[in-house]
């Protein structure tokens, strides 16, 4: 399968999406990807008691790697959609 420079992702509704490039990402985040990086993706269980016990975990797990990391968060949910 050849490479091209527009890629989408292969999971629900981003299925239709084209991803940024490398360049495009460098330039949104003002930041050089020339080493690898981590794309952390966090969504918080939202009816848990005790959501600190879990954040730490990812948090331990992450700490080790030598790689840099990035996070990203999960949009406000009204409420309702809970």
């Amino acid at each position: 399968m050849a490479r091209s420079s527009r890629r989408s992702t292969f999971a629900g509704p981003l299925r239709r999406q084209t991803l940024f490039t490398r360049e495009q990402v460098e330039s949104r985040l003002r930041i050089e990807l020339k080493h690898p990086a981590i794309l952390c993706v966090y969504h918080p269980v939202t009816l848990a008691r005790d959501t600190v016990r879990e954040a730490d975990a990812l948090f331990e797990a992450l700490e080790n790697l030598p790689d840099r990391i990035l996070f990203c968060y999960q949009m406000p949910m009204p409420a309702a959609a809970i």
